[in-house]
């Protein structure tokens, strides 16, 4: 248990061990995926992600105006390699709405296929076998940060486990709150509604926003 105030400052890449892209690769899949290309006389596109380009087309007849997102995406694809990160790349952009909202998509899609084939997914209808592979955790920093965080720290007492630790974390995955709460469901034997409300506790800010 920390019982000093004690902040974390998660970079870009901390969850890369347990099975997130970090940042080059994510620039690179974004890349790849929002390259669009009209392929017919019917101004039908090819290449890119179909899940996205469906995402978009949505959003676009929602505001009655066609291809404009897709047409943002055509940007992105076409100027990111010259940025450092996909973050770097949208601030450049901060007065193109569109552009933005189209980054958010792509980074947000490729977060949540992340998130279904990290190590810490855990499958909601065989909610108790745990996580996908308790081997790669054991091998990552989250299982030591678990244990320093739980040292010493009784059940009667769990309310208090956040007490003194703050996070400031530049990743957009869940995958750190969704490790503490099963950590904290098993190791003290809560239900997951006791283990939920410990772990709202816990102050974290995220400078580059989350998925929610």
């Amino acid at each position: 248990m920390f019982r000093r105030p004690t902040l974390f400052v998660l970079g870009a890449g901390a969850s890369a061990e347990v099975g997130f892209p970090v940042g080059s690769e994510l620039s690179s899949w974004i890349s790849e995926n929002l390259d669009y290309s009209e392929s017919d006389a019917t101004g039908r596109f090819g290449g890119g992600n179909e899940e996205i380009h469906r995402a978009l087309n949505l959003k676009s007849a929602e505001e009655n105006y066609s291809g404009k997102y897709i047409d943002a995406a055509r940007r992105i694809a076409r100027g990111l390699v010259y940025s450092k990160s996909i973050d770097e790349f949208v601030n450049k952009h901060l007065d193109d709405p569109d552009l933005q909202f189209c980054a958010k998509v792509a980074i947000s899609y490729r977060i949540f296929l992340a998130e279904r084939k990290s190590c810490v997914f855990i499958d909601p209808s065989n909610n108790y076998n745990g996580f996908r592979s308790p081997k790669a955790i054991s091998e990552s920093w989250y299982l030591e940060f678990a244990q320093i965080l739980f040292d010493g720290l009784a059940k009667t007492n769990v309310g208090e486990v956040f007490k003194s630790v703050s996070i400031v974390n530049f990743n957009y995955d869940r995958s750190l709150e969704h490790f503490i709460h099963r950590s904290l469901r098993d190791s003290y034997g809560l239900s997951d509604q006791a283990a939920t409300e410990a772990l709202i506790e816990i102050p974290i800010v995220r400078p580059y926003g989350s998925l929610g």
